[in-house]
């Protein structure tokens, strides 16, 4: 709760605080792959990644992997940065048949059947993690769009869902 008393809208909006939500994903990513070959949403989707030899990346491996994805994969999460590293990604991919980052680490990908359990359990977090940041971010955005007036005559018309407006 270090947020509270801070200016939200600063710190969603900050360069910094979008890389600094990388971090832990970077730290907690490798040590993943290199004890189980796979992180939650990995696993969760049926894939693995190995070497070429079908053993577990290394430290080191896993650590340059990550690397490689955060630079070139997700941009750091900045915006227009992200889109082109993802665009970039997916024209590489089809081009080389794997991605830049395993491509230059050749490791491989190694991929399961989708089970029922596993596609339900990832839609239940990917929507658990969007309510999460919509109640968490959702009072801050209604505030920086309600000073403008076609903004409130659209919420006028239109009533959002009532647990949503913020308090005031």
């Amino acid at each position: 709760m270090w947020a509270v008393g801070q200016d939200i809208k600063a710190v969603i909006f900050s360069p910094v605080i979008v890389f600094l939500r990388y971090l832990p994903w970077f730290l907690i990513e490798p040590i993943l792959l290199h004890y189980f070959g796979t992180t939650l949403g990995k696993w969760l989707m049926g894939l693995r990644v190995v070497n070429q030899d079908d053993s577990k990346l290394d430290l080191t491996a896993a650590t340059k992997r990550s690397l490689r994805v955060m630079l070139t994969g997700v941009g750091f999460g900045w915006s227009l940065l992200a889109i082109f590293c993802q665009i970039l990604s997916f024209f590489t991919a089809r081009k080389l048949g794997n991605t830049f980052w395993d491509h230059v680490g050749q490791h491989k990908v190694t991929v399961a059947p989708l089970h029922p359990f596993r596609l339900i359990a990832l839609v239940f977090i990917f929507a658990a993690a969007l309510v999460i940041e919509t109640i968490i971010i959702w009072p801050h955005i209604y505030e920086i769009h309600s000073k403008d007036p076609s903004f409130k005559e659209q919420l006028e018309k239109n009533p959002l869902w009532p647990l949503l407006k913020p308090s005031k």
